[in-house]
């Protein structure tokens, strides 16, 4: 009878375990490897959410307007839309700086330092996916990459995550459910956009 309780006990401590760490759990790994997830779970954007953002982009920004982003959309961002960015991996020298001022600066509990880093490199859009704040892997996360995998509500880009309406410098333009887009208070944004209300369609 002991060693049942016992076994139990052990069995009960493992799923508390495996639910604190559901998605490194062996168990989670095996369910994705079937193609049975939650909705919210996706390694990577939809490519739909993209190339939604893209063509919005394209028909309603003009061609030397720049956009911040990470470095995996940017060439994106420069192939298909055709617009001009601040951060691409290939083909641009001193990128590693730039990224972890990028890096840094998202994640600074001042508006003004992103606003800085926008200012400095002509920047007249952010784009940012929902992962941008909530991914903390180890593989190129912003949130690894500055040391701050406990979520903290000072943080600009959780601002503008959660409660855009709350910056005063970045105004959101476009959105759908795992990218935004914001226009930047540095006077390289040229064209008339109106602001959007989170969540509510245009």
């Amino acid at each position: 009878a002991v060693a049942l309780i016992l076994l139990l006990f052990m069995g009960l401590i493992f799923q508390i375990y495996q639910v604190l760490t559901w998605t490194d759990s062996a168990w989670f790994k095996l369910l994705l490897s079937l193609d049975i997830k939650p909705r919210e779970y996706t390694k990577a954007d939809p490519q739909w959410a993209k190339e939604d953002a893209l063509a919005w982009i394209e028909s309603h920004t003009l061609p030397d307007e720049a956009f911040a982003c990470d470095v995996g959309t940017s060439p994106m961002i420069a192939y298909y839309a055709n617009r001009p960015v601040v951060l691409h991996a290939y083909f641009q020298s001193g990128v590693t700086k730039r990224f972890r001022e990028f890096s840094y600066a998202l994640f600074s509990e001042s508006e003004q330092d992103l606003l800085a880093f926008c200012r400095k490199y002509h920047v007249a859009y952010l784009f940012l996916s929902g992962r941008t704040l909530l991914n903390d892997d180890h593989d190129m996360s912003f949130r690894y990459m500055t040391d701050n995998l406990l979520i903290n509500e000072k943080w600009i880009v959780y601002k503008l995550h959660f409660t855009p309406y709350l910056v005063e410098h970045f105004t959101l333009v476009y959105e759908n459910p795992f990218v935004r887009i914001f226009q930047c208070d540095t006077g390289y944004a040229r064209s008339r956009l109106r602001a959007i209300t989170p969540g509510v369609p245009p």
